[in-house]
């Protein structure tokens, strides 16, 4: 039960793993199984399944796809959390400070100093997980 929830939490843990759960279970739809039986396979409520075929009637494969979300917006350009993943790679040391570890207290001053960015500790601790969990774009 472990594997299957831990399947399940990667399945919502990025836009494009949603968009690809979205189709498998249309895919099980089109195959003959019914909105609840296909909602019991991927853990979710067979009433998100029957929306998720009438957002694909309505709208097609765009259909399926998350809505942009409202938000702040990044506080680091592409090109920058490049350069931060790089500078993610080598020890604190490589850019002038001391540790021999990356953690939210050092990262927060680098980005202080390197990119004129200022997060607090615990938003670098979270950024910091997020790019060790994640793979490069």
């Amino acid at each position: 039960m472990e594997l299957l929830e831990t399947l399940r939490r990667e399945v919502k843990r990025s836009s494009g793993s949603r968009y690809e759960h979205r189709l498998h279970a249309l895919l099980l739809m089109v195959s003959g199984f019914t909105a609840t039986q296909v909602a019991a396979v991927f853990g979710e409520d067979p009433r998100t399944v029957r929306r998720w075929i009438s957002a694909f009637e309505n709208h097609g494969l765009p259909g399926l796809r998350d809505p942009s979300r409202p938000g702040r917006p990044p506080s680091l350009d592409a090109q920058q959390q490049a350069a931060l993943r790089h500078d993610l790679d080598a020890p604190p040391t490589a850019v002038g400070l001391s540790g021999d570890t990356w953690n939210g207290r050092l990262l927060a001053s680098h980005l202080t100093k390197s990119f004129d960015t200022t997060l607090g500790v615990r938003q670098c601790q979270r950024l910091l997980r997020r790019i060790r969990t994640s793979p490069e774009p």
